[in-house]
């Protein structure tokens, strides 16, 4: 069962960093359909559901039908539950928060901490996912600047005003070309996630969600909030460390996080990016943020208690004996990928970090497109609280060309 560890050794608490199920963004653009252009394609598309759109970056955020589905099959593959888990956090992005609910059956929680703090009593009858803590941080989130990639706007039911949802649409998802047909809405409860007190929650309102797909993302700010998310996590980890000492519980304690595969590269300051080859001269080039396949995991510890960074190493492939068993195909030693090795055949490395966060900033390129285009489509996409519910109003913000493009050349 193993040895009780003492309060000092921080590095006994492993972090669990979960890549979240497929999402309606990450679903490849089919060319042979129109893209979403206006409100309208889309309110045509969702009455007659077997169109789709040629991308799901401008869509709300949320998992496809398929990655939906991976939760289950999780379940399924992992019957023996990631013991001493004390903690749940996430993503606030619903992708993220969706595919946490969807693996809760396979965690032994354990600890004070899953008992909601504030809102509404605890209901017996709901799904045991949906009545636990998910404990949040912006720092955990995906940096970049399209509907997709920021947190879902909260809803509330006339008939059930004690909780709050996200609505999003649900795509097929899959490898088949009609991945990006729209099946139906749907709502993810967030009624359990946890803000921390002290960090500034710039999504309330809709003006300041607008002001993010305007933004340009900063490689300094990205890691300014990575590293908050990181010591943000350690302060948990010490709580945990302490009630598992406290009450003299066997066994490592854990928290799980579900994360993206991107934002861990700021995360664990480690970078493990998806490139190919170019057969015409050998050279690499960028096509993923990540090597983590959906669901996959990967374990972690802090090398301190008092570092000002906050510094992540990952587990020694000596020590992952138990994820190996009890994972199975969803752990995954990122120490063992070949990607940190990527030459050129001139033999210098390929500078992965830059590689990625170009690719962050073409993002925010497609996006200003978009938004210069489709300005008012764009906001309502960005402040989505249901089909129903999203009418085309007057423009209350101007689209900044100038500002952008400036920031984007670095002027």
């Amino acid at each position: 069962m193993g040895s009780i560890p003492t309060l000092s050794d921080i590095s006994a608490v492993h972090i669990i960093f979960q890549r979240h199920a497929e999402s309606v963004s990450e679903i490849p653009p089919n060319l042979d359909y129109p893209p979403l252009d206006s409100l309208q394609d889309l309110e045509n598309i969702v009455e007659r559901k077997v169109e789709t759109v040629q991308t799901g970056v401008f869509l709300p955020d949320g998992l496809t039908e398929t990655g939906a589905q991976t939760c289950l099959d999780f379940v399924r593959h992992v019957p023996s539950k990631l013991d001493n888990v004390y903690l749940l956090a996430s993503s606030p992005l619903t992708r993220a928060i969706e595919s946490i609910q969807g693996l809760g059956p396979s965690f032994q929680l354990v600890g004070p901490y899953h008992s909601p703090r504030g809102g509404p009593e605890l209901n017996s009858r709901r799904p045991r996912a949906l009545e636990t803590s998910i404990y949040v941080h912006p720092g955990l989130m995906e940096p970049l600047n399209s509907p997709a990639h920021i947190p879902g706007t909260a809803t509330f039911r006339d008939d059930d005003p004690s909780r709050r949802y996200v609505t999003f649409l649900r795509a097929k998802g899959g490898k088949e070309e009609d991945g990006l047909v729209i099946l139906n809405e749907q709502e993810v409860d967030i009624t359990r996630m946890v803000w921390p007190d002290d960090v500034d929650h710039m999504w309330q309102s809709d003006k300041d969600r607008i002001r993010v797909v305007t933004d340009i993302p900063n490689l300094a700010s990205i890691e300014t909030s990575a590293r908050e998310a990181r010591i943000w996590l350690r302060d948990w980890a010490a709580k945990v460390l302490a009630v598992h000492q406290a009450h003299g519980r066997p066994g490592i304690p854990r928290i799980v996080v579900c994360t993206h595969g991107g934002m861990l590269n700021f995360l664990t300051q480690e970078w493990h990016t998806d490139h190919q080859q170019r057969p015409s001269d050998g050279r690499w080039e960028f096509r993923s943020p990540t090597v983590l396949k959906h669901l996959e995991a990967t374990v972690w510890t802090f090398e301190s208690g008092t570092d000002a960074d906050a510094v992540l190493k990952e587990l020694p492939r000596t020590d992952s004996g138990y994820y190996t068993r009890t994972l199975g195909q969803y752990y995954r030693h990122l120490g063992d990928d070949r990607s940190r090795t990527y030459l050129d055949p001139d033999g210098s490395d390929v500078d992965q970090k830059a590689a990625h966060f170009q690719s962050i900033e073409d993002v925010s390129t497609e996006v200003c497109d978009f938004g210069g285009r489709w300005w008012t489509t764009l906001k309502i996409l960005t402040t989505w609280t249901g089909l129903e519910n999203s009418q085309t109003e007057e423009d209350d913000l101007e689209w900044d060309y100038t500002r952008y493009y400036d920031a984007l050349s670095g002027q």
